[in-house]
């Protein structure tokens, strides 16, 4: 048995079910909080099961009617039309959550594209419009990804997955430059808007976030100190199993979630992420789950039917590794008598497409060999080699499920949709429809005043996924499937109740303020884009 191991077996070990939890937690008191009838909640625990549909939650408890989720159900609201923000993804999925935003006032699109006004990483020059040479001229690739992790280069060796990787583990010589003062760009600085990481800071509260790359060191927030405690063991790196990583496998998804769960039951024990520091229990708290969002991409996962409502075993590894993972934080929250103090959120940085695998089109957008020499685009596409044929250089990002190309010269905008228009589909893929001027201000900042907006959003038709892979489903762009998600929330004073007014998730970020008697309008992005409150709450 490795250390890792012995260290995640412990939060194996419940037996208790949500449902049992929650018939205690009307005469629990509340441990170390200080809740008041007007304010019962003191902590909140919000929780990102990737890849969850609204229908998969519904499924799962109906089929499992003595699971935790269906405990945690029997006295929860549970919103039954809930969509993400567009474009759907982990990056701009998480920072809907946790600042009440859309691309339009955070900034993030995904978390690698492009943006005109920063200069390329000093380890990859290449990134930038200036090709190979350390580049002068603003315009740059932007990665926020495992690839910006120190040891990514050396394949993770010595990487220890136990270790609190957030900033310090990021690599400055992997991240873009500002071009004004030369200072590298982490991703909490590339963030526009404050967090409710950071609201809460202010306030004189504890946090503590898990995640799944450093790269989300984005939820400290442009201050880069909102969460206390920060965790993030990389899916991406090496499994000791001898797999490439954890997303091979939907048993090594739940293994690296377990790692996360150990974590979140630590802190709800008042201690920092590792268990050996005491810190107390912090007002905001959580984690994502990935075994679902693996489960459902794998050549064996996914669903049996058009609807959704039969899990493949795949899938169904996946969802009952999430449902226990739930049951562990449940059960730490009843043994430090928190239950009748916290609320838990249950949602989705985003959901997955297509559920319906009749749909299933692969798209390879990566050229066999190139076409013309284009020595300026260090990431040559089939898309970025046919418009460079027409003297248009472009760089684009095949957000999975979506499409999104920046141009070099932006005048060129018409000329470079007409050639996507007019080239075969084995070149540029299935096209739906394309969003480029008015389509695309319509809704989002115009690209010519943004530095960060595509000029150009191919949108392919559903079921499409841009990948030369095995992988089945994906996510990212502007899909139903992609964007419909759970939100499940289960609170002091709570009746049952499934609400079906249409909600979006950036309304999760000024709820759980409110709910902690914070003031939602402290969020910037809240007050830009009037987001509100979720509706049907009992306070």
């Amino acid at each position: 048995m490795t250390f890792i191991q012995s260290c995640i077996r412990v939060t194996l070990a419940c037996t208790a079910t949500a449902a049992t939890l929650l018939g205690l937690a009307c005469s629990s008191s509340s441990g170390s909080s200080s809740s008041t009838s007007s304010n019962p909640v003191q902590h909140v625990v919000l929780i990102s099961v990737d890849g969850m549909h609204a229908s998969d939650l519904s499924n799962w408890v109906a089929q499992n009617p003595t699971s935790n989720l269906a405990g945690l159900a029997a006295g929860a609201i549970t919103y039954t039309s809930v969509q993400t923000p567009l474009p759907s993804d982990s990056f701009p999925g998480i920072i809907a959550l946790t600042t009440g935003g859309t691309t339009k006032s955070t900034g993030i699109w995904y978390d690698a594209s492009f943006n005109r006004s920063l200069l390329p990483p000093s380890g990859s020059p290449g990134y930038g419009i200036g090709g190979t040479a350390a580049a002068t001229t603003p315009g740059t690739l932007t990665f926020f990804d495992e690839s910006i992790d120190n040891g990514y280069s050396a394949g993770f060796v010595g990487y220890n997955p136990l270790a609190n990787i957030g900033a310090p583990d990021i690599n400055a010589a992997a991240l873009p430059i500002n071009a004004t003062t030369g200072a590298p760009i982490y991703p909490h600085s590339y963030l526009q808007v404050n967090t409710i990481f950071e609201v809460a800071k202010a306030a004189g509260l504890h946090t503590a976030w898990c995640d799944k790359h450093a790269a989300y060191d984005l939820v400290n927030g442009p201050s880069g100190t909102g969460v206390d405690d920060l965790f993030t063991p990389e899916i991406n790196s090496p499994v000791d199993n001898g797999d490439a990583d954890y997303t091979v496998n939907v048993n090594d998804a739940v293994f690296n979630d377990g790692l996360k769960v150990a974590a979140v039951v630590n802190e709800i024990n008042g201690l920092d992420h590792t268990g050996t520091t005491k810190t107390g229990v912090p007002a905001i708290m959580g984690m994502n789950f990935q075994a679902v969002s693996v489960g459902q991409k794998l050549s064996s996962g996914g669903y049996y039917d058009a609807k959704g409502d039969g899990f493949s075993a795949t899938l169904t590894t996946g969802l009952r590794g999430v449902d226990q993972g739930i049951g562990e934080i449940l059960n730490a929250l009843k043994t430090n008598n928190l239950l009748s103090s916290t609320l838990v959120v249950i949602t989705a940085k985003h959901g997955q497409s297509p559920i319906d695998r009749s749909t299933l089109v692969h798209f390879n957008d990566q050229p066999s060999t190139l076409v013309v020499a284009d020595t300026t685009n260090p990431n040559p596409t089939l898309l970025t080699e046919l418009l460079f044929s027409k003297g248009i250089t472009a760089y684009t990002n095949a957000n999975d499920t979506c499409y999104f190309l920046w141009l070099k010269d932006q005048t060129k905008t018409a000329s470079a949709v007409a050639a996507l228009q007019a080239a075969p589909a084995t070149t540029v893929g299935p096209i739906k429809s394309i969003l480029s001027g008015t389509s695309l201000t319509a809704l989002f900042n115009d690209p010519t005043k943004d530095p960060r907006v595509p000029d150009i959003i191919i949108l392919p038709p559903s079921g499409t996924i841009y990948t030369g892979g095995t992988k089945i489903m994906e996510h990212g762009g502007f899909n139903a499937d992609d964007r419909s998600v759970c939100l499940m929330l289960s609170g002091p004073n709570f009746t049952a109740a499934k609400v079906a007014t249409p909600v979006l998730t950036t309304q999760v970020a000024p709820t759980i303020l409110h709910a902690l008697g914070l003031d939602p309008t402290k969020l910037q992005a809240v007050v830009a884009e009037g987001t509100q409150v979720l509706p049907s709450l009992p306070y």
